[in-house]
Parts: C-alpha cells; sequence; structure tokens
C-alpha cells in the first residue's frame, strides 16, 4: 500500500513591500456590547427628562442588540408603567424576570402594574416574591400590605404594615394605616 504523501507547505512570504492602498479602512463600528449600553444610556436619559416614549424607543434599540438584557427590559417595563400601559409593563416586567428570576425590583415593578390594573392576588404574589429575595424591601411589604387590603385580608395587611414599622419607624403612611386597619376592622 502506498503511503500518503502530504504536499508542502508553501513558504511565507517575506515580502513585506505590498501598496498602502491595498488595505481597506473601514470605520471601527462601536462593539455591539458598547452599542447596547448606548441605546440604554440613551433610554435613560428620555426616562430622566419624563420622555417616556423616547425613552422605550432607545430601550427597544438595545434589545434589538441585546434581547438577554434584563435591565432595558425592566427600564423599559418601567417607562411603559409610567405611560399607564401596565400590560405592556407587565410583559417587559416578565421577560426581566425570566432573564433573571431573582430580579426584586423587576416583581416589584410587576406587582405595582398588576395592583394598578386591580389584579390584587397577582400584586400579593409578585410582592411576595421581591420579599423572599430581599426581607427587608419596604416598599414592597407596603405596597403588598394595600394589596391585602383591597382584598379584605386584614390581619395579612396589619402584618406587613407592621414589617414596614420594624424595618423604618418613621414611615407614617404605614403606621396609619395600621392603625385605620386596626381601628375599622379588630376588635381588641
Amino acid at each position: 500500500m502506498p503511503d500518503f504523501i502530504y504536499p508542502e507547505p508553501e513558504p511565507e512570504s517575506t515580502d513585506n513591500n505590498f501598496l498602502v492602498s491595498e488595505i481597506q479602512e473601514e470605520p471601527d463600528p462601536l462593539p455591539v456590547p458598547e452599542l447596547d449600553i448606548e441605546y440604554f444610556r440613551a433610554g435613560n436619559d428620555f426616562y430622566n427628562q419624563g420622555d417616556y416614549a423616547e425613552a422605550i424607543k432607545e430601550y427597544s434599540r438595545s434589545l434589538d442588540i441585546n434581547p438577554a438584557f434584563e435591565t432595558a427590559y425592566f427600564r423599559r417595563g418601567n417607562a411603559h408603567y409610567n405611560l399607564d400601559d401596565y400590560a405592556a409593563a407587565i410583559a417587559d416586567y416578565t421577560r426581566a424576570i425570566e432573564l433573571d428570576p431573582y430580579f426584586e425590583s423587576a416583581y416589584y415593578g410587576r406587582g405595582n402594574a398588576n395592583y394598578n390594573l386591580g389584579l390584587y392576588y397577582r400584586a400579593v404574589i409578585d410582592y411576595s416574591q421581591a420579599i423572599d429575595i430581599d426581607p427587608t424591601f419596604e416598599n414592597a411589604f407596603y405596597r403588598r400590605g394595600n394589596s391585602y387590603l383591597n382584598l379584605y385580608d386584614y390581619a395579612r395587611a396589619a402584618s406587613d404594615y407592621e414589617a414596614v414599622l420594624r424595618l423604618n419607624p418613621a414611615n407614617e403612611a404605614a403606621g396609619e394605616k395600621l392603625r385605620l386597619t386596626r381601628e375599622d376592622h379588630f376588635s381588641f
């Protein structure tokens, strides 16, 4: 059986005298990770100016480049929320949660959107998730207490207002809600 003969490699050229005109200069585009951040920052600028519609456009451009950018979904959800488009906000918060199941602020945002739609049971679930992730999330306790109040679950509402006051004894709104809940709905 004949041996296979490998071809000899061509010697490398040592001729460095090529024409400069042969090099095609192209502008350096921003790498994708930086470009999505640039759109995200532009979205934040519009958001901070209160121009939520433009913020949504910029966050969307960021997400077109990086569809796994959970913070962009969260911020776009906040922009939708501020435009009272709670369904779109819920969709964006949900996507952020799918990408990062420990994103307590996304649960909180989705809870707020559900609350504003009158979906108090769903709001309770979302606020509970946020609290499970961060047991010091004062606003989540407060909003969950409000949700329980709307569900006529006064004992749980009172418990959440008490949790708020343990975290922040100066929270006057929680103190007032706790007082009213106890006066109006409990007989001690």
